[in-house]
């Protein structure tokens, strides 16, 4: 899907430090070992631990901004929600019990309704994830 993103950094996430700090969520999971669903993050052991933890060896994708950018977790989860809205039909929903964004394309793109959409749908939903990552660095880097 091609979108014109039109989402812009909130002023809160244009302080100094906020794009390394995607830079280095992003290169967390840039490693589809080191990605996960279901859960912020997990131990080696598949025990689901906070992003935060030393245990943690693998991270979803907000689990991943959570354990290098700590209190601006909700600035960034609005952001990178949105610019996942903007990016993909599949992250939008009305469904008020149903989160949309981000992890709508990092949890939910391998349920039923888009399974057989893709030959390898993890595979997807995790190039997906460093795709919103992606816009929402270059967005940072572009002012």
């Amino acid at each position: 899907m091609t979108a014109t993103i039109e989402t812009r950094p909130p002023d809160g996430l244009r302080e100094p430090g906020v794009g390394e700090r995607l830079r280095e969520a992003r290169a967390l999971i840039a490693d589809r070992a080191q990605w996960m669903m279901g859960s912020e993050a997990c131990s080696a052991d598949g025990t689901y631990v906070r992003a935060s933890s030393p245990e943690a060896v693998a991270w979803c994708g907000l689990g991943a901004y959570r354990r290098v950018g700590g209190d601006r977790y909700d600035a960034a989860h609005n952001y990178l929600d949105a610019i996942a809205r903007e990016l993909y039909d599949e992250a939008c929903t009305s469904d008020p019990d149903t989160l949309g964004g981000l992890v709508l394309i990092n949890d939910w793109l391998c349920w039923d309704e888009w399974f057989d959409d893709f030959e390898d749908p993890l595979a997807e939903a995790h190039k997906r994830v460093l795709r919103v990552y992606d816009t929402a660095i270059a967005h940072m880097e572009a002012g």
